[in-house]
């Protein structure tokens, strides 16, 4: 038997947090705030290409205010564009984003067609809808673009995707010797280029290297976080202390406290550094986030009154409920206290109401950690209740049924999973545990074969599984 891996996303997730720097800083959003630059405008294209969007609505109306002042400017325009780009990136099922880049990138081509900007749209528009030669071909080098630091920049991103890190470092390097390059734009990326294609001391050589050539606070953050990730703690509380005393920001100084108590044993030094943000803090998220590392500290010390009341405000506060949920089972397993981690949960359904997966999560601990079974089932009906289209929750209540043993109600779970997810190779395996141990063989080989084909990894799985040892000499068995 296996558990669902959609169903146990949260624990796999919060069993990988607790790192060095949180999520936002790892990615595109390690920057909410817009950076000095010499205009205002340039600071907003910095933003609109390295924020979150999280704060979407605010870099909008800057967007088209500075569209407003200048009808006609081609480079408003392609700000404009290449924001509503980035929107459908991430919300691809929404086209409106794709319509409006296309047609502002068209538009600044109409305004200014011997300048680079709405090309650089363009072709990221044409790159993603899957005509990579004429992308390439918009991007081409000409004597209009020659002096230019965006062209090569976007060409590294396209590039990237087909034909590796050394064609799109090279383009990358360009544009960091072109006149006027913004380098904490270009930083970024090589950074996420860089951490896609090594690991370990590798990764740390090759971020050193880049980051004589382009000291910036993406790149250090990146860094720091391989140098932790190295086994190199010291060095990476250094390069974020030095950070912060130089060009200080709520999220460094949230990724420091986070190694100070996490890695070095310097609690004080962390608590002084948490408290200060969760009082003071701008930004609501990194507030809640501090929160929810002071909970973990407190937990860690036994105090799980404070502990609970603090990750109640940081989940409720957020707007990323979800990791900070993870976040906060993740630290609960680790202090051996789920039960107490039941009780959060209860206080979040009510502060949470209507939120199917704070359910299905209690439902999971229950069964899984502390053999509740029957009150799992009754979590994981309240999931249901809210969110019946999910199959993974099936497939929890279904594991709970299977622990207690009850077979034909676990199996008709496991159906009614398969049949809202025929995709579900997890349910289709636990269908097949359960036939075998029902000592339906035949079928039990049937599911399996299907489950293996969704899924090959489930293959080694059954090898060892003590559900199939009554099938270990049949032969349609064996061959699978």
């Amino acid at each position: 038997m296996v558990t669902d891996a959609k169903q146990t996303q949260l624990a796999k997730f919060a069993r990988n947090t607790g790192k060095i720097l949180p999520a936002a800083l790892i990615s595109l959003g390690f920057l909410t705030s817009p950076l000095r630059a010499e205009s205002a405008n340039q600071s907003l294209e910095t933003s609109i290409w390295t924020s979150g969007l999280h704060d979407y609505a605010s870099l909008e109306k800057a967007a088209v205010r500075a569209l407003q002042q200048n009808p006609a400017g081609a480079y408003e325009h392609y700000l404009v564009a290449e924001l509503s780009l980035r929107m459908f990136k991430q919300h691809p099922e929404d086209l409106r984003y794709l319509k409006q880049a296309s047609d502002m990138s068209q538009q600044a081509i109409e305004l200014a067609p011997t300048k680079e900007y709405g090309y650089l749209v363009a072709a990221q528009v044409l790159d993603l809808m899957g005509y990579k030669a004429d992308a390439a071909e918009m991007l081409s080098e000409r004597p209009s673009f020659a002096q230019g630091w965006r062209t090569p920049f976007v060409r590294a991103i396209i590039s990237s995707t087909y034909e590796g890190e050394k064609t799109s470092l090279s383009d990358f390097e360009k544009s960091l010797k072109a006149p006027g390059v913004a380098k904490e734009i270009v930083g970024s990326y090589i950074a996420l280029n860089l951490e896609s294609n090594y690991a370990g001391t590798e990764l740390v050589q090759k971020l050193e290297i880049w980051n004589r050539k382009a000291d910036t606070t993406a790149m250090r953050i990146s860094l720091a976080k391989a140098l932790d990730e190295s086994g190199e703690p010291n060095r990476a509380q250094a390069i974020l202390a030095d950070l912060n005393k130089k060009n200080p920001s709520e999220e460094t100084r949230l990724a420091e406290s986070t190694l100070l108590y996490a890695q070095l044993n310097r609690t004080k030094d962390a608590e002084t550094l948490l408290l200060s943000l969760a009082a003071n803090g701008k930004d609501q998220n990194i507030r809640m986030a501090a929160k929810s590392h002071l909970a973990k500290i407190r937990l860690q010390k036994g105090d799980t009154r404070t502990a609970a009341s603090l990750f109640g405000e940081s989940i409720e506060g957020t707007t990323d409920k979800l990791k900070w949920i993870s976040f906060s089972h993740n630290a609960y397993r680790q202090q051996h206290k789920l039960i107490d981690f039941t009780a959060l949960l209860t206080d979040l359904s009510v502060r949470l109401p209507g939120s199917s997966y704070l359910y299905a999560l209690q439902g999971e601990v229950l069964s899984e950690n502390l053999a509740q079974h029957e009150k799992a089932v009754e979590s994981f009906e309240a999931a249901i209740t809210l969110d019946p289209r999910r199959s993974e929750f099936y497939n929890g209540m279904g594991l709970a049924y299977y622990r207690m043993q009850k077979h034909e109600k676990a199996l008709a779970v496991f159906n009614k999973a398969i049949s809202l997810d025929p995709k579900d190779a997890t349910a289709r395996y636990n269908e097949a545990c359960v036939l075998s141990l029902m000592g339906r063989g035949s079928e039990a080989v049937g599911s399996l074969e299907k489950a293996i084909l969704l899924d090959g990894r489930l293959q080694s799985v059954a090898l060892t599984d003590k559900d199939f040892e009554s099938l270990r000499t049949n032969a349609e068995f064996q061959s699978l």
